[in-house]
């Protein structure tokens, strides 16, 4: 994976998305645009998933995207085996079911006005039934009290070096904010930002949660 002019590395577990693959696809085929490092991980459990994964890697064509596959128990084993590859200043994890707004990211990230942030949080969108509304920090009227009830791990773009040896534990669910906890993101140094970098999409069958 060619990753020496990425500024964030975006690992994205997959599994179980024959056919469900749209949202993934969306932003994939534009993602060459940006400094950005993909590495897929697809958790097999189906005879299907992998060799569509494929045929979308090949569509889209992009030297920065690494393709990986075994058999890893759920998303948190398929992060920790993506996270070993990561070398790039920052890392964000995005579900396949969802569509992160990538203009609106590195845009953020390109003009950080402390050099010494070491953790991003945005806002989101929620999607239902094709309608989007936005959630913003202040949602709870204090930040924290807002993460707290929404904490997304998609939110979040990390200092690789800061997470690079945590592991997200092996579980069915809720791995993601066992492992917000494990970084004790509270006591970075956090830029905070209202704009929406992601769009969450709910009501999805599929989803563990």
């Amino acid at each position: 994976m060619e990753s020496s002019e990425s500024l964030l590395t975006a690992i994205v577990p997959v599994s179980q998305m024959s056919q469900k693959m749209g949202n993934l696809r969306s932003w994939l085929i534009n993602s060459e645009r940006y400094p950005l490092s993909v590495i897929i991980v697809h958790d097999m459990k189906d005879d299907l998933t992998g060799g569509e994964l494929r045929l979308l890697i090949e569509e889209v064509g992009n030297p920065k995207l690494c393709f990986l596959e075994g058999k890893f128990d759920g998303p948190g084993g398929a992060r920790n085996h993506g996270l070993e590859f990561a070398n790039t200043t920052w890392v964000t994890f995005w579900d396949s079911d969802d569509v992160p707004r990538l203009s609106e990211i590195f845009s953020i990230i390109r003009s950080l006005d402390n050099q010494c942030t070491e953790v991003l949080i945005g806002s989101y969108s929620r999607v239902r039934n094709g309608e989007k509304s936005p959630v913003c920090l202040e949602e709870f009227g204090d930040r924290f009290i807002g993460i707290g009830y929404r904490p997304g791990i998609w939110r979040f773009i990390f200092r690789t070096e800061l997470v690079k040896n945590l592991k997200f534990p092996i579980l069915s669910m809720g791995e993601d904010q066992v492992f917000l906890l494990t970084t004790k993101f509270w006591t970075m140094n956090i830029q905070y930002s209202t704009r929406v970098i992601y769009d969450y999409y709910e009501n999805n069958p599929e989803s563990l949660t």
